[in-house]
This record gives C-alpha cells, structure tokens and sequence, in this order.
C-alpha cells in the first residue's frame, strides 16, 4: 500500500504547471464614437405651436427657440384661436399672460421677425411701447443696432423720444440702478451714425432732451469718443444741475441726511418737549377736568339746588361734630402736649400786659402732666420758664 501512495504523487508531481498570466497582451476593444452614429430616438420634435404653448405654461419665453417654426405666423394664428386676443386693459390682465407677451415681443425685436412683432400689435397683445424691466421695443432694437427694426416700430407707433431703461447695473448703496436713455441719447452713445441720421432726419427726434443724470446725446457721443456723431449733432449746453447733482448724489444723500437728523433733534426740544410741558399737561390735568366737571354741572343743574339746601342744613351739624372731635379730654396724651407746647411758644414771644392778668387760681401746664401750683400763678410765667397759665375753670373737671 504504501508502494501505491508513492506512485500516486510521483504522477501528480509529473502534471505540467499552468501558464504564466502576462497583463496587458490582450488587444483593448476599440473606442465608440458618438458621431460616427445616430441615437434613435423616442421623442418627436416639438411644432410651432406646441413650443408656443409650452412657453406660456411655464411663464417663460426664454424657451422660445429661434427657428422658423417657432416664429411662423400661421403657429401664432393657431394660438389666438386657442388663446384669444384679451380685452381688459393691460393693467386688469393676468400677470402670467402680460410676461410672456412682453416676452414675446422683445424676443421677436431680438430674432427680427417683424411679422409675428406687427401680428402681435394687431391683435392688442401689446403694443409698440411696452415695456419689460423699464426698457422700451425701440430702445431694444436700438441696442441690437436693427435699422429696419426701428424704422418698423416707428412706424407701427412706437414714441420715439420716450425715455426707458437702456441698461443698469449694480450699485451697494442704490442696489440695480437703470441707466436712463432715449432712442436718440443711446445710438448716440453707441456711436452709431446711421441710427442717428435716421432718428434726426426722418423721425425728427428732440436732441435738446436731458437724461435724469443730466446727460445729452451730445455729451454721451462726445464721451464714448464718437467724433463723427459729435460733428453731426448740433451743439447743446444743458444738463449742468442734473449732471451735478449725479455726479455728487452721495454727498448730498449723506447731507440729507444729516439735516433730517438735525431737524428731528431740534424738533424733540424745541416743539415736543415745550409742547408737552405747556399744552399737554394743562389741557389733559386743568382743562379736560373743568371741562368734564361743567358738562356734568350743566347736565345735573337741576339737582344743585337741592344740594346746596342739604350742605347748608347739615352744616351746623357738622360744625358741632368737629368740636366734639377735638375735645383736650378725650384727645391723646401726645397730640394734645404738642397742641399746648406750640401754644406755649407763641405766648412766651408776646410781652405781658399787667392789666389784663387774671389773678386767679390757675393751671400751670408742665409737660407731661396738669399740676395746680397756686403760688405760681405770677413769677413763673414772667420769668420765660417756658409755661402758660390757663384759667381754672377752662379744664375743670
């Protein structure tokens, strides 16, 4: 048996050993190139129409593309019979449908289709001079440097020295700040010449109009360096204050400011304070009293009579009351030796008159008790011991 377990490991150890593994000897499969072959695709292209209404689903015109089917006037009549022309005025519409069709129009000034933008107008959707953010159609195709759009809007209706937003930017004091223009002051500052000429010449626009930062079409060609605009324009010196005012409106926030904190201080004391001390209190504690007092006095005077009858009848009564009060025997000891001491202290100031001394027995107050000293009845009260003499008879008993 145990010459049959060699045998068996001697073949084993006879097998041959399994090949060595090499990376990187096997070929990589090639790159797929995404051109080289279309993608099937699950979805259908969007019609005119279908874009159209998508758009105004999702308030957004931006996603209004820039083909032809988008702006074929036949996909705009499809969407006034699904959506007819509104005729509540601009301000009652919706919001939503006011935005996209402002929308629409100033992407129709940027792509340049005039027949959707006169289709539009037609149809009272908006008009030639809506405006988006401030800014007007005409100063958009002005921005876009479209002569015949210009001239297209002009004729349509368009104002053409209305005054809208041409561009803005960003300021950490007045946060956006919209930068002012007519048609004529911003293809000025673009410089370009044959906007210009057409403005002048054909439209007659008004070059003498002042910005509200006091800008002129002058100005503005002459400092965006556009010599031959600049020699075309006839000369204009206006605008000096509001270009003044522009140029220093920090400054004069700052000051204003400070004069309206200056005048709230003066104000407090020299109006509210006196105000309150010489008004205020005697009309609410003096006036508003006597005031309610003579009301009810007009209201109750058949009562006064009366009244007055009943306070004079019990008069005598009172009177009476009070002398009972104040009786020195049943008076407390402490109360009436003040009562005596400060009578004490105004006779003793007086000088004595002989003539009228009574020379009877008498009460001699010492303080803290009534004591009767018959051979006092003289010297002690001369003397300014600081006693009084009283008649026997005023606490007899």
């Amino acid at each position: 048996m145990g010459a049959d377990t060699n045998h068996a490991v001697v073949e084993e150890s006879q097998e041959p050993a399994p090949p060595d593994y090499e990376p990187g000897t096997e070929p990589t499969p090639p790159e797929y190139d995404l051109g080289t072959e279309r993608l099937p695709g699950y979805f259908r292209e969007l019609s005119g129409l279908e874009r159209i209404l998508q758009a105004r689903r999702h308030s957004n015109a931006a996603t209004l593309s820039r083909d032809d089917a988008t702006w074929d006037i036949e996909s705009w009549r499809q969407y006034l019979e699904i959506y007819p022309p509104p005729t509540k005025p601009w301000d009652e519409r919706d919001a939503q449908e006011n935005f996209f069709a402002e929308s629409s129009l100033f992407f129709g000034i940027d792509f340049g289709k005039e027949e959707v933008i006169s289709f539009l107008i037609d149809n009272d959707i908006v008009t030639p001079n809506t405006k988006r953010d401030g800014e007007t159609p005409l100063l958009r195709a002005v921005t876009k440097k479209n002569v015949q759009m210009v001239k297209y809007l002009l004729d349509l209706g368009a104002d053409k020295d209305a005054l809208g937003s041409a561009s803005q930017y960003y300021s950490s004091d007045e946060g956006a700040v919209h930068v002012i223009r007519t048609p004529l002051q911003h293809a000025a500052s673009l410089g370009h010449i044959v906007l210009v000429k057409l403005l002048m010449e054909t439209y007659h626009c008004d070059d003498a109009i002042v910005a509200p930062d006091g800008q002129t079409a002058l100005r503005l060609a002459a400092e965006n360096g556009h010599q031959e605009v600049v020699d075309y324009l006839p000369s204009r010196r206006l605008g000096g204050f509001r270009r003044w005012k522009h140029t220093h409106r920090k400054s004069l926030r700052r000051a204003k400011k400070a004069v309206s904190r200056i005048f709230e201080f003066l104000k407090f004391f020299c109006w509210s304070v006196p105000k309150f001390i010489l008004w205020d209190i005697p009309k609410n504690t003096i006036v508003k009293p006597i005031s309610k007092c003579c009301v009810w006095c007009w209201k109750n005077r058949k009562d006064f009579g009366p009244w007055c009858k009943q306070g004079i009848l019990k008069l005598p009564g009172k009177v009476a009351r009070f002398g009972k009060g104040v009786d020195p025997s049943r008076m407390d000891k402490e109360i009436f030796d003040l009562v005596v001491e400060a009578g004490l202290r105004e006779d003793t100031e007086r000088p004595w008159n002989c003539s009228t001394m009574d020379f009877e027995w008498h009460y001699v107050f010492r303080k803290g008790s009534l004591e009767c000293h018959p051979e006092d009845n003289l010297a002690p009260v001369n003397s300014g011991g600081g006693s009084n003499i009283f008649p026997s008879e005023s606490y007899a008993g």
